[in-house]
Parts: structure tokens; C-alpha cells; sequence
């Protein structure tokens, strides 16, 4: 057997090993908006915790927002990557959740920045000693509350 038929069936095997589903997905430009809330949190390492929650319902329970964290000076930065659809999926129309944990900014002011599909929602942040307060900057597909 030559290289190319063992490179096509290695390519066959994963692509049944990891069915399209179950990667990152989208359902349009900007499919959804997104509830969003922070919270600082000390359990299982103290800093801000970042939950979110579609407008939109999907068609499975237990879609996953797929997000990350970069951090740029006096900016935070939660890129929204997509949904990942659940296997087995059990059909209901449900909201796709996530969160994302970062540590205590550098910073007790800081710009906190939402991207998702081309678009950016900006924020900012105030640290207290025993609240946070957010003062929305530009705002297109989020509503930020804090807990």
C-alpha cells in the first residue's frame, strides 16, 4: 500500500473519530447575542469569573460556548469562538452556556472587551474593594450584568 492511500484512510478514521458536530459552529454572521455576567470568585483560584449565556435557543441541551482569554496592558479580552454541539444531542431548544475564568487584573480599572464574529463590545471595569461596577462604552450584541 502506497503513502497516499494510508494518508487517505488515516484522514477517514479521524474525520469519523471527530464528526463535523461535534467542532465549533455558528448558524449565521452573528447568530446570537449574549447575556454576560461577572463575578468575582475565590474557589478554585480567586479572580473574576466571566459566565455567559446565548439569546439564542439551539436545537441540542448542553451547546458550549467555546471562548478565551488574552490580556493587552489595561485590557481584557474574552474572544467568543463559537458553539460545540453536544453528542448525543438531545433535541430541545436550549441556550448555549460557557464561562471563563481570569485572574485579578494588574489593574483596578481596566477596559473589558467582548469579540465575536467581527464585532466588539467594550466595557469598563472598576474594581472595589467589595463590588465591581461597569460603565458600557460600546455595545452591540451583550448585557453585562455583575454579581
Amino acid at each position: 500500500m502506497g503513502i497516499r492511500p494510508l494518508l487517505w484512510i488515516l484522514v477517514a478514521a479521524a474525520s469519523a473519530a471527530f464528526p463535523r458536530s461535534s467542532f465549533a459552529q455558528s448558524y449565521g454572521e452573528r447568530d446570537t447575542g449574549f447575556l454576560v455576567t461577572l463575578q468575582e470568585v475565590s474557589d478554585p483560584e480567586p479572580g473574576i469569573l466571566v459566565k455567559l449565556v446565548s439569546t439564542t435557543g439551539y436545537p441540542c441541551e448542553g451547546y458550549t460556548i467555546l471562548s478565551t482569554v488574552r490580556y493587552d496592558e489595561d485590557t481584557v479580552t474574552v474572544e467568543v469562538h463559537g458553539m460545540l454541539q453536544p453528542t448525543p444531542c438531545f433535541q430541545t431548544d436550549s441556550e448555549a452556556t460557557g464561562t471563563t475564568l481570569f485572574g485579578n487584573p494588574a489593574h483596578p480599572r481596566f477596559v473589558f472587551r467582548l469579540t465575536y464574529r467581527g464585532d466588539t463590545d467594550l466595557y469598563r471595569i472598576t474594581l472595589l474593594k467589595r463590588t465591581i461596577t461597569a460603565e458600557p462604552i460600546r455595545v452591540a450584541f451583550t448585557k453585562l450584568t455583575i454579581q
